[in-house]
């Protein structure tokens, strides 16, 4: 516009921009070249030929353009002084307003000195880059600098927000965004991680020292030497017997160690981690090894042969990935190779490196599958598995296990037993363990009543043999075990949604201040109970000696003493029992952060205050204690699943 020809004596520009850091080298040069050609020169941000300099000198650096805005600025001034002046002139030319007695006289405004506190102190930054080991090559929002680190220093504005890559044969390529900060000089100083993996054609160095050998796709090193066996020995900690012999490898006489292929891949497993900790190796490559049997040496005899003790060279090569299908009859189960799930079937599983993998095909209600397969080399094996029936657990479905506990889904990966604990299942326990820690009730029980006298630590350790005694019997699958509930669980068990993140003594706290729960029982809203609904301290209690009337509740005749045997009193919506009353019950979780108070749940046949029946009261006790009103209901948690998500 300014020059006055037509746009079409000027080149021809492209349709479409460039992509990434280009684009926005172009759009920054496009609004310079709009300022400089605005038509109203008043509203020209970029007003000389040196400021247009600056602007491209700038943008070759990858900066942002400084615009001179000093115009504006005193545009803006101006009109903020006149509304100044016209709001004084308003406030003197109205009439006073009356002040009230009481009233407080408006607070005057103080504005911080200098203006706007978020503006940066300093002006601009300047940055000097720095690296480990120096003479980094450095690309500066994509354009690369005239000079390797440790370089000059660059001057940014404080807030801004610039990209440097750094680049030396050897190492790592790192690149990184920088808020550049509010100070005047900043020193960005990178160390750079060694990369220096097998290149066509040239000789690799190990992490061990020895050297390898270009060939057509892979690099292989000389026999395997009696030093850097010692130190795979030393480091592993492996005892093997150790067979060597002397040999003349390209003039020099060494010695070298005889070793069988189950050594050989444990050595070969043992550098390449050291060589993948070093960066001298990348993501798709291998260490593996050859041997061979029909070297002349010295002392490598047939026997040596026979046993299978030979020499072996490394070699260094892309991994040829393979893929292994699995199926198995029913569909959807779940897939563990090297004990680590892969998903369910029917499935692909691709990227598997040649090696003996362990299988485990694992679905409720069915035996476990587990096998050793070999994978060989850019191959696509199949595994079909026909599953058989057993008694074991399905989550989901209403299960009896080998103590013939009955246990009901709750939800997704959590079953719990419709009973507590009895004696006939810890008894059971006591007689497989030899398990003593017990203290006698002080009253007669059937083996249906629910055992008592047992503290925290024997219910765990209850659930522990449980666990151990059912995975041996594959009734249940590893990931899958009995526990002590959490607090959190127990409240699910009685159908009480509570905050998660909380311990008990929050959750507490937040119920007693909730007007719907505060007053909420296992029965309803009133106390006592107009039915019969659990084992609690009832008017019978009161006959027994010791038991004082004021000890129990008026009105209240459940038919039990003491004890009742489990499945007495009506079960939830889930069809669990006893969730109020009988026992008192443990949970794994303490009742405060930092303290180990411990918590029961539900109250017992000794229960009669109201503030000890509400579904969300906890009953605080040392996880020792030993009492004939506590006992434990057991879960069933599938871990797994956890992993499966």
């Amino acid at each position: 516009m300014l020059t006055g020809k037509d746009r079409l004596q000027f080149p021809e520009l492209p349709d479409e921009l460039p992509q990434g850091a280009k684009r926005k080298l172009w759009l920054e040069m496009n609004q310079v070249i709009c300022d400089i050609c605005e038509p109203q020169q008043a509203k020209r941000l970029i007003t000389s030929a040196p400021q247009l300099a600056e602007a491209f000198r700038r943008l070759q650096q990858g900066k942002k353009v400084r615009r001179n805005r000093s115009r504006l600025l005193r545009k803006v001034a101006a009109f903020a002084v006149g509304a100044a002046i016209l709001s004084s002139a308003i406030y003197f030319l109205k009439p006073l307003e009356k002040v009230t007695a009481g009233s407080e006289p408006l607070a005057p405004v103080v504005l911080p000195p200098g203006g706007d506190s978020n503006r940066p102190v300093n002006e601009v930054c300047s940055i000097k880059l720095s690296s480990y080991p120096p003479y980094a090559t450095v690309y500066e929002n994509g354009v690369k600098l005239d000079e390797q680190t440790p370089t000059d220093f660059r001057d940014f504005e404080p807030g801004e927000v610039v990209t440097y890559r750094f680049e030396l044969d050897g190492y790592k390529t790192l690149e990184k965004n920088y808020s550049v900060p509010d100070s005047d000089i900043w020193v960005i100083d990178e160390s750079l991680e060694v990369f220096r993996p097998p290149v066509d054609n040239l000789i690799w160095i190990d992490s061990v020292g020895g050297s390898y050998l270009p060939r057509d796709g892979y690099h292989i090193s000389g026999f395997l030497r009696n030093e850097p066996f010692k130190r795979f020995l030393r480091e592993s900690k492996t005892e093997v017997e150790v067979r060597t012999s002397p040999f003349s490898e390209n003039g020099e006489s060494i010695e070298i160690v005889l070793i069988d292929k189950v050594v050989a891949s444990a050595y070969t497993e043992w550098l390449e981690a050291k060589a993948r900790r070093r960066g001298l190796l990348r993501e798709n490559q291998m260490i593996t090894y050859i041997q061979d049997p029909d070297l002349v040496a010295s002392e490598f005899s047939d026997e040596d042969r026979t046993l299978g003790y030979l020499p072996t060279r490394m070699v260094v090569k892309k991994i040829p990935f393979s893929s292994v299908k699995f199926s198995s009859d029913p569909e959807g189960a779940r897939v563990y190779v090297d004990g680590r799930w892969i998903g369910t079937t029917p499935m692909n599983h691709r990227g598997v490196r040649p090696s003996d993998i362990k299988v485990e095909i694992r679905m409720d209600g069915f035996k476990k599958y587990q096998n050793l397969f070999k994978v060989g080399e850019n191959v696509t094996e199949m595994v079909h598995v026909k599953l058989e029936p057993n008694d074991g657990v399905v989550f989901g479905l209403q299960w009896r296990n080998s103590l013939d506990m009955p246990l009901v889904p709750i939800r997704k990966g959590l079953m719990a037993a419709v009973f507590e604990t009895r004696t006939q299942d810890y008894r059971a326990f006591m007689r497989a363990t030899k398990y003593r820690p017990y203290r006698k009730p002080g009253f007669r029980q059937t083996g249906s009543h629910p055992v008592v006298g047992v503290n925290l630590a024997d219910a765990q350790a209850f659930c522990s043999w449980l666990t151990k005694k059912e995975l041996a019997e594959d009734r249940i699958s590893e990931g899958q075990r009995y526990k002590v509930p959490t607090d959190l669980e127990w409240s699910e068990l009685i159908g009480l949604v509570e905050d998660p993140n909380a311990f008990p003594s929050e959750r507490d706290h937040k119920a007693q201040n909730d007007s719907q729960l505060a007053n909420r029982y296992y029965w309803g809203a009133s106390f006592p109970p107009k039915e019969v609904v659990a084992n609690l301290a009832d008017e019978s209690a009161a006959k027994v000696y010791g038991v004082a009337k004021s000890r129990t509740i008026d009105g209240y005749n459940d038919g039990y003493e003491k004890t009742a045997p489990g499945g007495m009193f009506p079960a939830n919506q889930f069809g669990i029992h006893d969730l109020c009353g009988n026992v008192y019950e443990w949970v794994d979780t303490s009742y405060k952060s930092g303290q180990s108070l411990a918590v029961v749940r539900g109250g017992s046949w000794a229960s009669f205050s109201k503030s000890h029946l509400r579904v969300w009261s906890r009953f605080l006790i040392s996880k020792s204690v030993r009492g004939n009103q506590f006992g434990f209901r057991i879960v069933l948690v599938d871990e797994s699943l956890e992993l499966d998500e």
